[in-house]
């Protein structure tokens, strides 16, 4: 979408309110009493609490953290907004052949919920091949953020595109040297190589996959195996991502919380494997 589609988006995403809430006196008890001090999130045209919050608590709207920040970027982007019930994010890609690297876009996304499942927050990501992938809050990223400022927060998003290029270009590069096999290597194989060489088992532990999604790699690898090619860290990254991608979810925002927490395992294993 272009700014304008973003805009009416924007428009139309829902509206939050705080209400006051009532529980029964007892599990037994058809009496009801006011609960002081505590609220319900709703959205304004229904009543499914998304949240129950302490009545300090402020409800900030998507559109008054997405509008700002839209506002701020000069010239054309290309974006997407994704949201389900009480959370959304807002992805923007400016069109500046600086934010290009390895064959990926760089830019940025912002997240917010009243759902109290994520707190405001800015940080960057990549497209690929369709997909998005974000950069861990460490690489590059701004929680907490004050709406007030998003012109200054997009002007030092910019500044610091730097380290963002750094991060994705070690994996574009490097993941592809590094081998992954079945069993331990041998001392002969690894004084045959010039990079590191991990066991299958390794990696899937520190990326933290679960039973499904090894049972699925592992295939991958065997399969490799069998046609006598080579199986490597980005191997295995793109094909965890191809699978996360084709499952069926309930909403895009569930899929992108778990591509989510694959980039994040990603990004770790780059900045140990670059160490």
């Amino acid at each position: 979408m272009d700014k304008q589609e973003l805009l009416k988006e924007i428009g139309e995403l829902p509206l939050f309110e705080k209400r006051e809430i009532k529980v029964k006196k007892s599990d037994t008890s058809d009496e009801w009493v006011n609960s002081p001090g505590n609220s319900a999130i709703c959205d304004v045209k229904g009543c499914e609490p998304f949240a129950f919050v302490k009545d300090r608590y402020q409800v900030i709207q998507f559109k008054d953290v997405f509008k700002p920040v839209l506002d701020s970027i000069d010239g054309e982007v290309d974006g997407r907004i994704i949201n389900f019930k009480g959370f959304a994010a807002m992805t923007l890609f400016p069109k500046d052949q600086s934010l290009i690297v390895n064959g990926a876009k760089i830019g940025m996304v912002a997240i917010n919920s009243v759902d109290c499942s994520s707190a405001v927050l800015v940080k960057f990501c990549i497209k690929k091949n369709g997909h998005y992938l974000t950069m861990p809050r460490k690489v590059a990223g701004i929680k907490n953020t004050h709406t007030k400022n998003a012109s200054k927060l997009v002007q030092d998003f910019m500044k610091m595109v730097g380290p963002v290029k750094t991060a994705w270009t070690h994996i574009v590069e490097e993941f592809p040297k590094y081998k992954i096999v079945k069993d331990e290597p041998t001392e002969a194989e690894i004084e045959a190589s010039d990079y590191p060489i991990y066991t299958f088992d390794s990696v899937a532990g520190d990326l933290g996959f679960g039973p499904r999604m090894m049972k699925k790699l592992s295939g991958k690898l065997d399969k490799a195996l069998l046609l006598n090619r080579d199986y490597t860290l980005w191997t295995m990254f793109t094909d965890a991502l191809y699978i996360i991608s084709s499952k069926n979810y309930k909403s895009e925002v569930h899929k992108q919380k778990n591509i989510d927490k694959l980039c994040d395992a990603v990004f770790q294993t780059s900045l140990v494997a670059s160490i």
